[in-house]
């Protein structure tokens, strides 16, 4: 049996609110469903102390715990430098590491040496994105035997709880997602139709503002945070609405919001990205527009509005891919895959 350890920023947390009820088991990146399989399953936060010394804790306690496989569902920090010194060192030799990169990162000539070395105490580096897969190996910071894309998607059995079946379903929009939105745009658009539109933001509502009736800017309260009002949000809605800011994209921001929208059987209009690794158009589970298209976007939510057949279709597609590829449980039997072969 295989030991793995979890580490990131404030991951105990989040398995503790998982253990509560209040998330599913997705933001832990499949280290339920691996503990399910077999595998000794433990987690550690990043350390909280002040200046560099937080990182040497952060070594020190993994070498602590000791574990076969050290797992970074975030590849960020300047932790990882002081993670490259340890294993370089033969302080933690032995240890097996494997993790996530969600984004391309920025390539100064100093910074592409620095991150291609840190890169290489990897063993295996998983992307969701095909684009930065591939940018990143068209950078040389990883080896292209060293990569691979990771299909991950939500809990379905978390999204399947009985509370959530008779809800009634209403005409209106949604959109609850948080990085790089692109609102003022959204915003614009709904304020010049007859759509009713619902925005569920975790910070300041001050930032947005609509004198539209028909658009509502809820804030979640931090204390009040959990998925289940918010899936509870999306399941009640016709249609998902994911805007995307293009300044500063750099990775496949919205993957959230459309593979949560998937689960639910919900079609998705979102701002073309990239980085995306779900075509919803080619999948025919919902519609793309252009950065800041306000045409575009009328014209979409129109087509969806205008034809209801075509969202429980769209639905239905989409509920299928969630079963089939975007799930927790295919994203875990990919880890367990290359757990063992991994020496």
């Amino acid at each position: 049996m295989k030991k793995i350890l979890y580490i990131g920023y404030n991951i105990d947390n989040i398995y503790n609110k998982y253990k509560e009820g209040l998330f599913g088991s997705h933001l832990l990146y499949g280290a339920i469903e691996l503990e399910k399989m077999g595998y000794e399953i433990s987690y550690l936060s990043h350390s909280t102390q002040k200046g560099i010394f937080k990182y040497f804790k952060d070594i020190i306690d993994i070498k602590r715990k000791k574990v076969d496989i050290l797992f970074c569902p975030y590849i960020k920090g300047l932790f990882y430098l002081f993670l490259y010194i340890a294993q370089k060192t033969g302080y933690l030799k032995s240890l097996k590491i494997m993790g996530i990169l969600h984004f391309t990162p920025k390539t100064t000539l100093f910074n592409k040496l620095y991150i291609k070395k840190i890169y290489k105490i990897f063993n295996k580096i998983y992307f969701h994105s095909y684009k930065n897969l591939e940018e990143c190996i068209n950078l040389h910071l990883v080896n292209k035997n060293q990569t691979e894309i990771l299909n991950w998607g939500v809990d379905l059995s978390y999204i399947d709880k009985n509370k959530y079946q008779n809800l009634q379903v209403k005409e209106t929009f949604i959109s609850t997602g948080i990085e790089n939105r692109d609102y003022s745009t959204l915003i614009k658009v709904f304020s010049e139709t007859d759509e009713n539109l619902n925005i569920y933001v975790f910070h300041d509502t001050q930032i947005m503002k609509s004198n539209a009736p028909n658009i509502m800017i809820h804030k979640i309260i931090k204390e009040k945070n959990n998925q289940s009002y918010t899936v509870m949000k999306v399941k009640e809605s016709t249609c998902v609405v994911v805007p995307i800011n293009e300044q500063g994209l750099t990775y496949c921001t919205g993957h959230t919001s459309i593979v949560e929208a998937l689960a639910l059987g919900k079609p998705v209009i979102v701002t073309d990205n990239i980085y995306h690794p779900i075509d919803v158009e080619k999948e025919g589970v919902g519609l793309k527009v252009g950065f800041e298209d306000v045409d575009a976007w009328k014209n979409a939510i129109a087509y969806i509005r205008n034809n209801p057949n075509l969202i429980k279709e769209m639905g239905t597609k989409g509920r299928i891919l969630a079963e089939t590829k975007y799930n927790i449980i295919q994203c875990a039997l990919q880890l367990h895959q290359y757990i063992q072969i991994l020496n």
